[in-house]
């Protein structure tokens, strides 16, 4: 059964919901219930105390409910009490026994807002369906079938008919799919009822319970997702019958082995916008000052006019008849196409947007003037009529590479129902000049792909930057083959290049939405799942990625059924309608898993601990002593809470060390059965809490008296500072014991605090890679991807004058790489984070990859991840003009601002510089599809698994790394300047011809002991020698012009210096604030005007 509450104006609101018995029926010492909640804190709104679920949200919601699973419903009563959450008598209450629940829902209002307190049946119950898979293949792969498993379900019904003997009631069961008309199998069985009164109260007489049945059909060999349309039909005696009840549930069949891929690699384009068309209709809006609404009119004035005036007669009109009432007036379906969704769309400019034609050197160009403010950019819309759905679209935009812009790329479409206007891309670019003298300008070209699910959609190009214009010049739509073609990086690389998916929602590439028969808002079913991870697969594909790291796990929900967040639907909401098309929860996950696997790609599952957990929630709900050390606390003694009040725990403690390691270890067992997953990563964000907020937190009695056991015998007597004795005195009754703590662990006792709490979280770290690799050489990934740049963490590294040293930051936050790396199979992935920022904001990004990337130089294993930071984008002023009706604007938008040019590969360079990588995540694979890869990344990708040494001799900025293996020397250089450097390398010996570790970039033969080699600027060389050759020295060497440019910055700098460390007098006015009176005794007033 389902309890909800809400709907109406959002409130708070606290309760409880019990199951009690009545007469000899037993109640369950504990309900069997998941939550309902779509909402990121819905742990802490809800627990379970025995057959009692207490309601207690910490917010104003618009609606929630649990979902409660009872065996036998006879003698059993619901009793559920719910009020506001301040306090006060209960304002609704029911009490109905749960057999009732079978002749129609019950409901109480809870205020004059539109709130009400609803018990019913759950969806699907009369048929209830339990799915059997006994050919999977092991115990924890059940929820995904294979094309061609034979499926087997059991059905129990519990059906609104009398088994009076008088009629029979027949189940049918039919297999369709909506790729091919008709049915593919079906099946008939009649029921036979079971002896006995199933159900009892209002119920009794007029329901039945029937034996179940079981039904065996065998899935199609074609990869798809399935519908079983289940029907309960009741026949009479005299040829009558009449449908009772019916469900239809989803089926999966996936296959393990990838199927021929189409040979079309053909791309057609659909859709061209030139700025320098002759086509009136595109530019006659774009010419400044040219225009309807600009040209003046003349105005006419007419003469004032008499109009004639008529007497009406007066006269009795006829009475009609009075019209009887109508019993029932038929109303209209729920869901009715509006008008504007049944008139073809015309493809081309929006008739309303900012963009001006103007000339370039580079030919006409579209200009996109400085937003007026952060949410209200400058934009350009083009509507893209008659597309495919399903089918890749690539959108081309060229731009002149001598300007400095940020532009937004979105492409917009309504969901399935129409009523909801969806981003499914949230790309764009960042352009900038260059600081050091190179080619002249050109035009380039930013690709990036999308997958549309409407057969209009809106491509939108925006400039959400207040100080600079954006130019822009062609924009192609073209229109691929059915899956992307590979990508020029071999699939036989060592280290390959892998993608980083932040978010466990697939939107983005192109799932379409079922839109279901009792209207409502469109959500997520199997195929948008499918569709959606065959999609971001081909994507991988393209950019010749070898995998990815994928978040399967983060805001309390899972993408596989988790008995640690009550079955949260947060990525699955669909399964929380009254569709009823899961027969069982989604297991995403497994799905993931196969269908990267088939192509080869490699998977890394990460998880997110951002949100509250529901065994931690239920302690500190019960209250008393027992949660203390839960929470992080702090100076003040107050836990600290986000600004949405989600919990900060304290990773310090034993018990929340616990239920992660339970949720890992969940995750590891049901990844047992995929061979291409890499391990499982934590992901440490700014807003997560697996990472401690700062030094001076962690102060609560638990955690500081373990501190103080585990340091104070170390020490000398002598040693112990006497405010430290002062502290370990104070008793858990001294209100002022944490700020006493605070002082210490910031003053005498910092370093031992800071080194023991790092070494906790080592030793935890190292517990969960046992778990990850037991059985398997799998690793444990630790990935701080936002936890330095944003939020409260993000102060400590904006430049300020006088400000402290960050070199020791991350061990701030109770992270130490090199410790976490003394287990073999942890591995530290440090960030370099990167988005369309400010000024202020770059300095903080370039600090916080710096303080990372050099505490991670000495880890035993290193990765790195490329972060694109997303930037809020407002593009709701769109909407109006866009082909949408009526549709609302849904959800928060945004974008990410790849970086182009030398940029591109730039930031894999910075990365690279300070230690090699055995593994780069690149988060910018999912907003960028070049027409092929860049040199760096085709280079990184060859070099060997085995990381390399490297070479002390080399000076700054310049590195140098190699490795001597049983394929010759592997040799790696990292240029992170912006010009192009050649290094001259010395061997041992004499070295056989170096040969480029790709097929670009090939280094000219030279035999002998030394090799000269071009590295371009912000790029990666690997070079492979065969023989035994050794490098022994290099020397690098840049053009003239670096040098006068370099020499020119440090003589402007000085200048700046010198400006500012003396600076020159100036004359100041006597008098510059007006406070002073006139030498006549005159008042300011007098002399100012306006004073």
């Amino acid at each position: 059964m389902r309890v909800q509450w809400g709907g109406g104006q959002p409130r708070a609101w606290s309760g409880r919901i019990a199951i009690v018995a009545a007469g000899d029926a037993r109640v369950p010492d504990a309900l069997r219930w998941r939550t309902l909640s779509l909402e990121v804190d819905a742990a802490s709104m809800a627990h379970g105390e025995g057959a009692t679920i207490l309601v207690h949200q910490p917010r104003p919601v618009d609606l929630d409910g649990v979902e409660i699973e009872v065996d036998d419903p006879r003698g059993l009563r619901l009793v559920v009490e719910m009020g506001p959450a301040r306090g006060g008598e209960p304002s609704a209450t029911l009490d109905v026994p749960l057999c009732d629940l079978l002749v129609g829902p019950t409901q109480e209002s809870l205020d004059g807002e539109g709130n009400r307190l609803t018990a019913r049946l759950a969806p699907g119950e009369p048929l209830r369906v339990t799915i059997d898979r006994e050919d999977a293949p092991s115990d924890q792969w059940r929820g995904v079938p294979r094309p061609g498993d034979r499926l087997r379900f059991s059905i129990d019904p519990l059906l609104p008919v009398t088994a009076d003997g008088t009629s029979v009631v027949d189940v049918r069961m039919r297999l369709t799919t909506a790729a091919r008309p008709g049915e593919i199998a079906s099946r008939t069985t009649t029921l036979v009822p079971l002896a006995g009164a199933p159900v009892d109260g209002a119920a009794a007489g007029r329901w039945t319970r029937f034996e179940p049945v079981v039904f065996d059909v065998t899935l199609p060999g074609e990869e798809g997702v399935y519908d079983v349309v289940l029907e309960a039909v009741e026949r009479g005696s005299l040829r009558w019958s009449r449908a009772v009840v019916g469900r239809t549930f989803q089926v999966p069949a996936v296959a393990v082995e990838g199927g021929a891929r189409p040979l079309d690699n053909e791309w057609r384009v659909v859709h061209e916008l030139d700025p320098g068309s002759p086509k009136l209709h595109e530019r006659l809006r774009r010419l400044p000052g040219v225009g309807l609404g600009d040209v003046p009119l003349p105005s006419i004035g007419l003469p004032a006019m008499p109009l004639p005036s008529f007497t009406r007669p007066s006269m009795v009109l006829p009475k009609l008849p009075a019209v009887p009432a109508l019993s029932a007036v038929p109303s209209l379906p729920a869901a009715l196409p509006s008008i504007s969704s049944m008139v073809p769309r015309l493809g081309g400019l929006l008739a309303t947007g900012h963009s001006r034609v103007e000339p370039h050197p580079l030919g006409p160009v579209l200009r996109l003037p400085a937003a007026e403010s952060p949410a209200a950019p400058t934009w350009e819309g083009i509507v893209i009529a008659g597309v495919e759905p399903g089918r890749p679209h690539v959108v081309e935009i060229d731009y002149p590479t001598e300007q400095d812009a940020t532009i937004a790329v979105s492409v917009l479409e309504t969901d399935a129902g129409g009523g909801s206007v969806l981003q499914r891309h949230a790309g764009g670019f960042e352009v900038g000049r260059s600081a050091q003298p190179g080619p002249p300008a050109v035009m380039a070209t930013h690709r990036c792909v999308f997958w549309p699910t409407t057969r209009h959609p809106v491509i939108v190009i925006a400039n959400p930057s207040r100080d600079t214009t954006a130019l822009f010049g062609r924009v192609r739509v073209l229109a691929g083959p059915v899956t992307l073609p590979a990508g020029g990086i071999p699939a036989t690389a060592g280290r390959g290049l892998h993608a980083f998916l932040p978010h466990p929602d697939f939107a983005g590439f192109g799932g379409m939405d079922r839109q279901h028969r009792g209207g409502g808002p469109a959500l997520p079913d199997w195929a948008t799942h499918l569709s959606a991870i065959r999609h971001s697969s081909d994507m991988l594909r393209a950019h010749g990625a070898a995998g990815a790291l994928v978040t399967v796990y983060a805001r309390g929900a899972a993408l596989w059924p988790s008995r640690h967040t009550r079955e949260a639907a947060l990525w699955d909401p669909g399964r929380v309608t009254d569709t009823g098309v899961d027969a069982a929860p989604k297991d995403v996950l497994e799905l993931l898993c196969r269908v990267y696997g088939r192509e080869g790609q490699r998977v890394v599952p990460a998880v997110s601990f951002d949100a509250p957990l529901p065994d931690l929630e239920t302690t500190i709900a019960r209250g008393g002593a027992e949660p203390t050390g839960l929470l992080c606390v702090g100076r003040d003694g107050r836990p600290l809470r986000s600004d949405g009040g989600r919990p900060h725990y304290n990773v310090l403690d034993p018990r929340v060390q616990q239920v992660v390691e339970s949720i890992v270890r969940e995750l590891a067992g049901r990844l047992t059965e995929a061979p291409t997953v890499d391990g499982i990563a934590l992901l440490l964000p700014h807003d997560g809490w697996l990472h401690m907020p700062g030094i001076a937190w962690g102060l609560d009695d638990v955690t500081f008296a373990r501190f103080l056991s585990s340091v104070l015998p170390g020490l000398a007597a002598d040693r112990v500072p006497p405010e430290v004795a002062a502290v370990a005195a104070l008793t858990a009754t001294e209100g002022h014991r944490f700020a006493a703590r605070a002082d210490v662990v910031q003053g005498p006792l910092r370093d031992e605090w800071l080194a023991w709490r790092a070494a906790e979280i080592a030793r935890f770290h190292a517990r969960l890679a046992e778990i990850v690799s037991a059985g398997e050489a799998r690793s444990l990934w630790i990935v701080p991807t936002t936890l330095l740049v944003a939020g409260d963490p993000a102060a400590r590294f904006r430049p300020v004058l006088g400000a402290p040293a960050t070199d020791d930051a991350l061990r701030e936050f109770g992270l130490d790489p090199v410790l976490l790396t003394n287990h073999p199979r942890v591995v530290f992935v440090a960030p370099q984070v990167r988005g369309a920022v400010g000024a202020a904001d770059r300095g903080l990004f370039a600090e916080a990859n710096r303080v990372v990337s050099a505490a991670a130089a000495t880890a035993r294993r290193r990765a790195a991840v490329l972060v694109e930071r997303p930037r809020a984008v407002s593009l709701n002023a769109v909407v109006p003009h866009g082909p949408f009706g009526s549709a609302s604007v849904s959800g928060a938008w945004c974008m990410h601002a790849v970086a182009t040019g030398l940029e591109r590969d730039g930031t894999l360079a910075d990365a690279l510089a300070i230690a090699d990588c055995e593994r780069v995540f690149d988060m910018a694979i999912a907003f960028t599809l070049p027409s092929s890869p860049s040199a760096t990344r085709l280079e990184f990708a060859a070099l060997p698994e085995r990381p390399l040494a490297p070479l002390t001799s080399v000076p700054p900025p310049l590195v140098v790394r190699s490795l001597h293996d049983e394929t010759g020397t592997w040799v790696e250089l990292v240029n992170p300047v912006a010009a192009p450097a050649r290094v001259e390398l010395q061997f041992d010996t004499v070295a056989l011809p170096p040969d480029a570790a790709s097929q670009v970039g090939r280094v000219p033969p030279q035999p002998s002991a030394t090799s000269v080699i071009e590295v371009g600027a912000r790029s990666v060389r690997a070079v492979r020698l065969d023989g035994g050759a050794a490098v022994t020295q290099a020397r690098v060497t840049f053009e003239p012009a670096v040098q006068d440019a370099v020499s020119a910055r440090v003589a402007r700098l000085r200048r700046l210096r010198n400006a500012l460390e003396t600076p020159a007098s100036v004359a100041v006015l006597d008098n510059p604030g007006f406070e002073l009176g006139g030498t006549g005794g005159a008042t300011p007033g007098a002399a100012v005007p306006g004073w």
